[in-house]
């Protein structure tokens, strides 16, 4: 049998799959060890919607009603990894921050129709700037190596002194 798509590998996609990472846009200067062009755009190495990377893919919704990840890779070497926009059916798992923005977002959009004061609608956009500065803050602080261990010396973490 032909393989379909002419892919010789199909992995099935989590339930909750909505679709992978775009590319973010090309910074002006830019660590070629933290980014690369991948396919359609600019990824941050870290964040490649499938991993390893070299492999082309496509993504295709079978007669079964379930996604899958045609690829050629097959899985031998690093474990496949996806990065990818998942929904979120249970609205608890939605980070604080996020629900702020969303708030303050919503309200911008509703003051004019709703009060026809641009004054409001200016106290909205400024909340929502100030949540939106706080939820980036939440996510760098959320960006770690699970059981990361630092160093206390500086001489072992490279810096000498003299």
């Amino acid at each position: 049998m032909t393989p379909l798509y002419g892919y010789k590998y199909a992995y099935a996609l989590p339930p909750d799959f909505l679709r992978f990472i775009r590319p973010r846009r090309k910074p002006p200067i830019r660590n070629p060890y933290y980014w690369a062009y991948y396919g359609d755009g600019w990824y941050h190495k870290h964040d490649l919607p499938v991993q390893p990377y070299g492999f082309p893919y496509v993504v295709e919704t079978l007669s079964d009603g379930n996604k899958y990840l045609f690829i050629d890779y097959d899985n031998s070497g690093p474990a496949l990894a996806i990065t990818y926009i998942r929904l979120i059916s249970d609205l608890t798992q939605l980070m604080p921050g996020f629900v702020n923005c969303f708030v303050w977002r919503l309200a911008q959009e509703l003051s004019i129709p709703i009060t026809e004061d641009k004054q409001k609608w200016q106290a909205a956009e400024s909340s929502y700037k100030d949540a939106l500065n706080s939820a980036e803050a939440q996510n760098e602080c959320l960006d770690f190596d699970e059981n990361e261990e630092g160093t206390r010396s500086w001489i072992a973490a490279g810096r000498f002194a003299g």
